[in-house]
C-alpha cells in the first residue's frame, strides 16, 4: 500500500457509556422488527427505514437518542483527530 501511496485507517469510537441505550432492549426490538418485516414482506431498500422506525417506536425513542449522540461523538472525535493529524510531518 505505501509504495502505491494508498492507505487508510479504521478508527472505532464506541458510544460513551452514559449515552448508550440498553443493549437487550434494542436487540429485542430489532428481532421483533425483523420478524414483522418478514411477515409484512418488507424487502430491499425499504427494510432499513422500516427497522429504524420500529426500533425507535419500541424503545420509545431511546435508540434514536443514542444514535444521535453517537454521531455527534464521532464527529467531535473526527475533528480532534484531524487537528492532531494536521500537525504531523507530511512524510513519516
Amino acid at each position: 500500500q505505501n509504495d502505491l501511496e494508498l492507505g487508510g485507517s479504521l478508527v472505532a469510537v464506541p458510544i460513551p457509556l452514559e449515552d448508550q441505550a440498553d443493549a437487550r432492549e434494542v436487540e429485542n426490538a430489532i428481532e421483533i422488527c425483523l420478524e414483522r418485516a418478514r411477515r409484512e414482506g418488507v424487502r430491499g431498500n425499504a427494510i432499513t427505514p422500516f427497522i429504524l422506525q420500529g426500533v425507535k417506536d419500541l424503545t420509545k425513542g431511546k435508540s434514536l437518542e443514542a444514535n444521535i449522540k453517537l454521531v455527534k461523538n464521532n464527529a467531535e472525535f473526527g475533528a480532534r483527530l484531524a487537528l492532531h493529524l494536521q500537525r504531523l510531518p507530511a512524510k513519516l
